[in-house]
């Protein structure tokens, strides 16, 4: 083990990291809600990136339960490696804590974001831009059926694994789907169209039979924060986590029909073992696990570089069947070589940290730790514009926070790039689109006079605002698509 592995793989460095990390983000906070700058939607991803894969994980990582998971020899070097797994994510997020208050003061209180949500407003939030989603998924279902690859209700992302060649098609179609659904039940729950509903229906039940959990339970959460209002409440915060058991529940029954075909001994678990030491809530445990193949060579940037080409088919490049962050953690927990060779697993999560940290050490963790500061502050910056608005057509600049938030996590973790480039394709393309079509005109309709909103107009908010320009007033509205010259 390297001298740096050495030093940070103990106890009492891990605790004391810890409990300064849990301080700084108390801090932060506490800061953010004192200056009413926190919201809905941001408290949702600061605990899906940061309180619970680092705080209620580690809490779980070592207990003997994760034997029937990993199996005893995997769960003792999990034991050895978790003070260095603790203590690199929380170096992380006190990164992320620092960086986060300095954008947050240097980035103006409120930017513009009419252009990119009003071409998804335009394009992708129209009922011919659901449309066109759906007969993509059709056809691209269509091609998956008419192949020579058996397809298994719950099992297709396991089918795109052992079949390499049909991937591409399965990563699209997953895609889709989920963009589907978080566009569906977005409009469904705040315009209350009769034609959202169908389609949320549709995108569900796609995203259902592919049995990828991350495609219906996170978008279907998402659709119901970007129809509450923005700005944080104890009352809003309720209504979103009432929907929490539901959406837990369902992950958990998905797993269990996978869990039927691949990992019969997860059927017998019970649920709050399923929950906490099964393939849910792992991933400071499985960082722990790949930290224990690990020499302390770092990477210098080959598993990012290989997520970055993750538009060329891994069966294409050697580069990226060698380098891809899967299968890189693959080798280093020992897992099968019948399981490499086969592709039938694709690879542990480590948390968000670890991959920047194995390729580049502490300075990895400190830069990505900037970043994501930055997303964050950016994102605020959006959402700060919408806390004082009414009407429906505010839920498109929360949508492009949402998504800003969502493709972050990708640079992270470098096997899902893919979604990322995904993500900037779908708004690019609206935004093209929209500067094609006529003025007012919508996909799938005919173009006709705007009618003026209450997103058009510059939003009064009196929340206090961070950083030098806090005496400053937008001059520029957040409106779907400002009635100013052009």
């Amino acid at each position: 083990m390297s001298p740096l592995l050495s030093s940070l793989n103990t106890a009492t460095v891990a605790d004391t990291l810890f409990f300064l990390a849990l301080f700084a983000f108390a801090a932060l906070l506490v800061h953010l809600l004192i200056t009413r700058n926190i919201f809905l939607i941001e408290m949702f991803f600061l605990a899906l990136y940061f309180v619970i894969p680092i705080f209620v994980t580690s809490l779980t990582a070592s207990d003997p339960r994760n034997i029937h998971a990993v199996g005893h020899l995997a769960y003792a070097a999990i034991l050895n490696h978790l003070p260095i797994a603790v203590s690199v994510s929380c170096l992380g997020l006190l990164s992320f804590v620092i960086f986060r208050l300095i954008f947050g003061w240097l980035l103006p209180p409120r930017l513009p974001c009419g252009t990119a949500a009003q071409a998804l407003q335009r394009v992708w939030g129209t009922a011919g831009g659901l449309s066109l989603l759906a007969l993509t998924l059709t056809a691209l279902g269509f091609s998956l059926l008419l192949s020579d690859i058996e397809l298994v209700p719950f099992q297709l992302r396991h089918t795109a694994l052992i079949n390499p060649e049909y991937r591409p098609l399965y990563l699209v179609a997953e895609q889709l789907s989920s963009l589907g659904v978080l566009l569906s039940v977005s409009k469904s729950l705040t315009y209350r169209q009769i034609h959202a509903f169908p389609f949320a229906a549709f995108f569900i039940a796609c995203a259902l039979f592919s049995g990828t959990r991350s495609s219906i339970i996170m978008p279907i959460f998402l659709g119901v924060l970007i129809s509450l209002p923005t700005a944080f409440s104890f009352r809003g915060f309720l209504r979103a986590l009432l929907v929490v058991p539901v959406l837990v529940a369902g992950a958990l029954q998905i797993e269990w029909l996978r869990s039927r075909h691949n990992e019969p001994f997860f059927v017998d678990f019970d649920l709050v073992d399923r929950l906490l030491y099964g393939n849910n809530l792992s991933d400071m445990r499985d960082f722990a696990w790949i930290l224990s193949g690990w020499d302390g060579t770092f990477f210098h940037g080959n598993t990012l570089l290989a997520g970055v080409l993750s538009l060329l088919p891994a069966a294409w490049s050697d580069f990226r069947t060698e380098w891809g962050w899967g299968r890189v953690t693959l080798r280093l927990t020992g897992l099968s070589e019948y399981t490499i060779a086969s592709h039938s697993h694709a690879g542990l999560r480590p948390l968000i940290f670890g991959e920047w940290f194995m390729n580049f050490g502490l300075p990895g963790i400190i830069v990505l730790g900037a970043f994501f500061g930055f997303v964050f502050a950016l994102a605020a910056t959006i959402l700060r514009r919408t806390q004082s608005e009414r009407g429906c057509a505010v839920i498109w600049p929360r949508m492009v926070a949402v998504l800003l938030l969502s493709s972050a996590y990708h640079v992270g973790i470098s096997s899902g790039m893919f979604t990322l480039y995904f993500y900037a394709g779908v708004t690019s393309s609206a935004m093209v689109l929209v500067a094609l079509l006529p003025r007012g005109a919508s996909v799938g309709a005919s173009a006709r006079p705007r009618k003026v909103s209450l997103c058009d107009e510059a939003p009064s908010i009196s929340a206090p605002r961070e950083g030098p320009h806090a005496g400053s007033s937008p001059s520029v509205p957040c409106g779907i698509g400002s009635l100013s010259p052009t």
